[in-house]
């Protein structure tokens, strides 16, 4: 059985270690992208924030 779920969730300045945390529980697999990864300069405020997520977990 396949099952695919898209959320939009905010955590302001703490997303990182909510997700982490969602993924010790639920287990799977994370994949976290901040506005640095797309480029944006590394002296801007806010160039760590996550701006992007892609979790995939599989259950059997």
């Amino acid at each position: 059985m396949s099952l695919t779920a898209v959320a939009h969730l905010n955590f302001y300045g703490e997303a990182r270690a909510v997700l982490q945390s969602c993924l010790s529980v639920f287990g799977g697999e994370l994949a976290i992208a901040s506005y640095g990864d797309f480029g944006m300069s590394a002296d801007r405020f806010g160039v760590t924030w996550i701006v992007d997520v892609a979790a995939q977990q599989t259950w059997a």
